[in-house]
């Protein structure tokens, strides 16, 4: 898996082949994905700290805790929506995988609420 996440769209076929359904998404302050719409997929993350540093907002626990929160919440949802309401795809044999940060906020969803029954991760190039 790589940044940004659009160079992952080949891969989905390869998965649906082998009977692997695959739901990819960005988290926030991930990959492409911008709340101040300023990076280009390096560094997003640092140069997205900066940013927000540089127009005085600061990323303190409590921020942290909603990102962590919302982002649980948008796990919830792709799976009743779309998993489940759109594609009918009912396993409870889920993996969560994630990059970089997407691996401290898919752990937390896993532990926390008991989302999956796999955790993967990768960090660094």
């Amino acid at each position: 898996m790589g940044v940004p996440l659009t160079s992952n769209y080949p891969l989905v076929p390869l998965l649906l082949s082998m009977n692997i359904a695959v739901c990819l998404f960005d988290t926030p302050l991930g990959g492409e994905r911008s709340y101040l719409r300023t990076t280009d997929g390096r560094f997003a993350l640092v140069k997205e700290l900066v940013n927000m540093a540089s127009r005085d907002l600061h990323l303190d626990v409590p921020t942290l805790v909603k990102v962590f929160d919302s982002t649980s919440r948008n796990f919830k949802l792709i799976r009743e929506r779309i998993l489940i309401e759109r594609h009918g795809l009912r396993s409870e044999r889920i993996a969560l995988f994630g990059i970089s940060l997407g691996v401290l906020i898919s752990s937390f969803i896993f532990l926390r609420d008991g989302f999956g029954q796999r955790l993967l991760g990768c960090i660094g190039k």
